[in-house]
Formats: C-alpha cells, structure tokens, sequence
C-alpha cells in the first residue's frame, strides 16, 4: 500500500502544480474580459491566453487520468488530416505558375523554389481558414467594438465564416451518421447522396405545402418528412439485396443518379415556383428551424440536433446490445 502511494505522489504533486497554473490563467483570463474595456492593448492576448488554458486543461486531464490512453483516438484522425494537408498544399503549388516560373533555377538556387512553394501553399491555407473559420483581426475588432461601444455587428460580421461552417456541417454529420450505421452492420451504403437529396425535396415540399400548423407541429413533421423519404429511398437497394442477392455498392451507386435525375424533373416541372427558377416555393416560417444569433448568422437548431443525433447513435452502437448485435 505504501509503494502504491509513493508512487502516486509525484502524479498528486503534478496534478497540484497544474491546477494552480490552470486556475492562475483562467483568472488572468476573467481579468482580461474585465480590464480590455479600459486597456485596449490587450485584446489580442485573449485568444492566445484562453487556448492555452484549453491545451492546460487537457493535461490536468491527462495527469488525473494517469494515462495518454485518452489520445490514441486522436492519433489516426491527426494524421489523416496532416497528409491531407500535405497533399493539397503540394497540389495547390504544382498548379502556382510563380512556382513553376522558379523552377528552372531549382538545382542553382533552390531556396527561392522552396519558398515559392510556401508561400503558396501559406496563402492557399490562410484563405481556407479565414473563409471556413474567420480573420482573427476582424474577431479582435468586433470583440472590442462589443465590449467598448456595446455594437454587435462587426463581431457578427467576423463570426459568420465560422456560422456558415457549422451550417454545412449539419448535413454532413446527419448523413455520415447514416452510412456509419450501414458499415457497422457490414453494409456499404454509397448511395447516401441520392438520399439526403430526396428526403431533403420531401422535408421541403412539406415545409411549404402543408399548411395551417403550429411550428411545434409543422417542424418535426417536415423533419420526418425528410428522413422518411430518405429511409425509404435506402429500402429499394436494401429490398433487392435481401430478395435478389444484388450488390448494395452497385445499386445504391445507380440510385443515385436516378435520386439526381428525379429532383432535376420535379424542380423544372411539378414543384418549379415560377418559370424558370428551378426551384420550390419557399418554406413557411412554422417549419424554418430556429436560429440562435440574428443576420447575418445563420446558426440553427439543427447542428444541436445533429450532434444530440451523433451522441444517440454511439450511445446505441457501443453502449446497447441491439449495437454490438449489428
């Protein structure tokens, strides 16, 4: 019992230090929230300050825990996406006429070659990120226009890329929740785009044709609406696999361009507005999903709904017997 101690205070005497170091910056941090109305110059030490007090917080995690166990989840995803990176930035400098104009002088002078090269791939990056994320000057601006002078709209302004982000994801989540369930079950579901098509047409036509509803109604309605159809339209190639033996891969493949033909008919003909819009009437404001931050954000429920999904659907996969069944 006493070697099992000893062997844990210097873990109890880390974690001690950590804390105090965690609790110091996350104080310095509340201070800076209070003093940058009066001390401008400080404002672009928040974002710094505050992530290091998230990375802090994940080794005061890391400590208590007494293991890395916890990361070997994040390793895999990491270098996933470091190769991705990698790989794009090359294909973004082979295609750079200022780099293939430094090219010939490589082998004589390759440092104006190498920096060519990072420069484009620097300025690629920086463009994907302050389009997806935002400008980190502009959110620096709008924080201090907010805290300074009460005004809101240069801070919503800056936020919107990251808005917009959140926004696109929403789909993505939904429908990789979807193919996930497929593969844990040993089925691959490639037909997940022709799906989400149809049973988003379905959540609209809904959306906007039924009317007289209270929004407590109406909105769900058109969210089953949609995932409905979307189930639906996955039980045809799914039928024919169970009673024929045909290949999941080849028909839901093919369902998806009969999913892309279909909705390019039904926007120019049946459910087209107005001539030559090619598209549906508008969606009744009972089966709009709610936003949380006024324009120009256009953040909704529905990335609090997709993660809620997200949750349930690990909770059913790894926590439930029906899941480890699959």
């Amino acid at each position: 019992m006493n070697d099992k101690r000893s062997d844990l205070s210097p873990l109890v005497t880390q974690r001690a230090l950590l804390l105090r170091v965690f609790w110091g910056l996350a104080l310095l941090v509340v201070a800076l929230l209070v003093v940058i109305p009066v001390a401008k110059v400080l404002i672009p030490w928040f974002l710094p300050l505050l992530g290091v007090l998230v990375l802090l917080a994940l080794v005061l995690y890391t400590v208590q825990s007494g293991s890395l166990d916890w990361l070997r989840g994040l390793v895999l995803p990491a270098l996933a996406v470091l190769s991705a990176l990698i790989l794009g930035g090359l294909a973004v400098a082979l295609t750079d006429q200022t780099v293939w104009a430094a090219v010939p002088d490589l082998f004589r002078t390759p440092g104006p070659v190498l920096k060519a090269v990072w420069d484009s791939m620097a300025a690629a990056y920086s463009a994907l990120f302050q389009g997806s994320i935002g400008n980190l000057g502009d959110v620096t601006r709008g924080l201090e226009a907010w805290w300074v002078g009460g005004d809101t709209k240069p801070i919503l302004s800056a936020a919107r890329p990251i808005s917009e982000s959140l926004v696109l994801s929403v789909p993505y989540i939904l429908s990789g929740l979807a193919v996930a369930l497929g593969f844990r079950a040993g089925l691959f579901n490639i037909g997940v785009e022709g799906q989400f098509v149809i049973g988003g047409l379905c959540a609209v036509v809904v959306g906007f044709a039924v009317k007289g509803l209270p929004a407590i109604i109406h909105l769900p309605l058109s969210m089953l609406a949609g995932a409905a159809a979307g189930g639906i339209w996955a039980a045809i190639p799914g039928y024919l696999k169970a009673k024929t033996g045909a290949h999941e891969v080849i028909n839901t493949i093919m369902m998806n361009y009969v999913a892309f033909r279909l909705i390019e008919w039904l926007l120019r003909e049946p459910l087209e507005a107005s001539q030559g819009t090619h598209r549906t009437a508008d969606v009744l404001s009972t089966a709009v999903l709610p936003r949380f931050f006024p324009h120009p954000l256009r953040l909704h429920l529905g990335f609090v709904l997709a993660l809620l999904i997200a949750a349930a659907v690990y909770w059913f996969l790894f926590k439930t017997t029906w899941g480890f069944e699959l």
